[in-house]
């Protein structure tokens, strides 16, 4: 829809998707018979929450941005199916939340959040602890209007199950499931913390897996104690309120996932984008119990109101209402400050890892993805490299070099990409042996039997460093030891192989190298693959088979017609003038 290159579609569309949401949550909430001031500072506060920053800014948050609408749209149309149960309101609210699910896989938690959202509407007291025909019947309804879907979150993880082989993600730190257990009070308060008091914000924080080795008062015991008083005052306010009950459900349920710390990096265990639907549910326990407390705390009620609240101790007065949105009012304007000031973060890649570096001086990750868009943006394409910026690059690549290798009782896998990046500069530099050196160093740490992308990486960024040293017979050498080590990538690797081949002065031989995986291009998904058919091209070209060149280029592009990036753009435009004649 908005062009490979273009990024000015997406972020329209990001902010249009925050702004549905905002406004969907607004009108849910109205028909909950939320009042309007409260309903309107839920809606303000979240619009405005620095949290949301990540989500909104960077385009790869939008999934949270799509699930949010969809799941919102499609409570409003399960809630419409209690007076009018008509074919199209069935049929919206299962569309969108086929949307949802396509979007992001806690949508699955949604039949709670829908059966607790018909009990929040039909409740005539809005209490949790009704009773009689009356509150029998909104279970009834609830579990009844939440059945569809569970039965669709049932396919939904039978399929994926079946087409994952697994039901979770292997974790990325290789840490064992008692740091899960460990570090869920921890990264639960952090959470809580950056509800309550987003001042200190950025892509990363300094938060690590807490395991028995590691475990102290102020990694576990107090934020427990945090956890154990927030957890009962929102029980509290759930049974109170069946809005609250909600709230709960939304803020406890898509974040659940992310207390499974073990799946994640050491240094990533915690994201502001995880509290994109939580900052909601957790929004309409607070804000209404703050409004029911200032009703309180005023003048005594008149005789309306006290009738009322007699009904419904989940109801606030006007005046409640009032001042909370008064209070909102005067806190949107440091929040939105916090995020015009955040935003500046996104506004490009090193911006961003200088950002992350002051969050989290610690992460060895922050300090590796610093250095490694130093370098990009150091070497231009049009002019010549800059020597300080590869200069603070290399700072960069030290400094991520020694956290790396601090003692730690966790897994470093920040240690290999670290070493990648260091070694890219190093080549920049012309200073080879240490490039060498250190993908040396990376191969040795990866083991014979690894064949991750890290080993990809490893040799061709060996062969690159042997190509600019003239070393083409030891480039050749590394090139033909990763493909017999590395079968998934071997039509990546045999471009690179074919084009040293070339360099050499072989090209019969690279001709044939390359021939011989051509049926298996399709089947490997990377650009570096899709390369084998430009290399034909040429070839045939220079060798005098104008059909069979052109055959090459025409299913180069093809494979390469939906692949976004400068580098395929340029080839394929070099194809495209090869055929012409150009």
């Amino acid at each position: 829809v908005f062009g490979l290159m273009s990024t000015v579609g997406w972020h329209i569309g990001s902010i249009a998707l925050h702004a549905l949401t905002t406004g969907l949550a607004f009108a849910l909430l109205r028909r909950l018979r939320v009042p309007h001031m409260t309903a309107g500072a839920i809606a303000l506060l979240f619009a405005v929450h620095p949290v949301h920053v990540e989500s909104v800014a960077w385009i790869s948050g939008s999934p949270d941005l799509i699930l949010a609408p969809a799941l919102l749209g499609s409570t409003w149309f399960v809630l419409n199916t209690i007076a009018r149960p008509t074919l199209a309101n069935w049929s919206a609210a299962i569309a969108l939340y086929v949307v949802a699910q396509g979007a992001k896989e806690i949508a699955i938690f949604f039949p709670a959040i829908v059966a607790l959202a018909v009990l929040a509407s039909t409740s005539t007291a809005g209490t949790a602890s009704d009773a009689g025909p009356a509150a029998r019947g909104s279970w009834s309804i609830a579990f009844k209007r939440a059945a569809p879907f569970a039965a669709l979150a049932l396919v939904y993880l039978v399929a994926r199950n079946a087409m994952l082989g697994r039901a979770a993600a292997a974790g990325g730190g290789g840490t064992e499931w008692i740091a899960d257990v460990c570090s869920a009070p921890q990264v639960c308060a952090f959470y809580l913390r950056q509800i309550v008091f987003p001042l200190w914000i950025g892509p990363s924080y300094p938060l690590r897996p807490v395991i028995p080795a590691t475990i102290d008062w102020m990694n576990f015991g107090a934020p427990l104690a945090v956890c154990v008083i927030a957890g009962a005052w929102m029980l509290r306010e759930a049974w109170k309120s069946r809005v609250a009950a909600l709230g709960c459900a939304m803020f406890v349920l898509p974040l659940a996932p992310a207390m499974h710390v073990s799946a994640f990096l050491p240094e990533q265990v915690v994201h502001d984008r995880y509290l994109y639907l939580p900052l909601l549910g957790f929004l309409m326990i607070l804000v209404p119990a703050a409004a029911r407390l200032v009703s309180k705390l005023r003048s005594k009620p008149s005789d309306d109101e006290a009738e009322r609240t007699s009904r419904d101790v989940s109801a606030p007065s006007s005046a409640g209402s009032g001042s909370v949105m008064v209070v909102a009012v005067l806190l949107a304007a440091p929040l939105a400050f916090q995020t015009s000031r955040y935003n500046t973060a996104w506004m490009s890649e090193i911006a961003l890892w200088e950002w992350g570096v002051q969050s989290d001086p610690g992460s060895a990750f922050n300090y590796t993805q610093l250095a490694e868009h130093r370098r990009l943006a150091a070497k231009p394409r049009s002019s010549k490299p800059d020597i300080s910026g590869l200069i603070a690059a290399r700072v960069a690549a030290d400094r991520a070099l020694e956290l790396a290798d601090a003692p730690s009782e966790l897994p470093r896998p920040e240690l290999l990409s670290a070493l990648l990046v260091r070694a890219d500069i190093a080549t920049d530099q012309a200073r080879y042996a240490d490039a060498e050196a250190d993908l040396r160093r990376a191969l040795d740490k990866l083991g014979p039997e690894s064949k991750n992308d890290d080993v990809f990486k490893a040799y061709t960024r060996l062969a690159i460093c042997f190509d600019r040293q003239q070393r083409l017979t030891e480039a050749e050498a590394v090139l033909r030891e990763a493909r017999a080590r590395l079968a998934h990538k071997k039509c990546a690797l045999t471009e690179k192989l074919g084009v040293v081949l070339y360099r050499i002065g072989r090209k019969d031989e690279a001709l044939r190298e390359l021939e011989s995986v051509r049926s298996l291009v399709p089947s490997e998904f990377s650009f570096d693959s899709r390369l084998v058919l430009f290399r034909l091209g040429n070839l045939y070209q220079e060798t005098g088979r104008p059909r069979e060149a052109q055959a090459a280029f025409r299913e180069f592009l093809n494979l390469t017609a939906n692949m976004p990036g400068e580098d395929i753009l340029a080839h394929r435009g070099m194809a495209l003038k090869a055929m012409s004649g150009g």
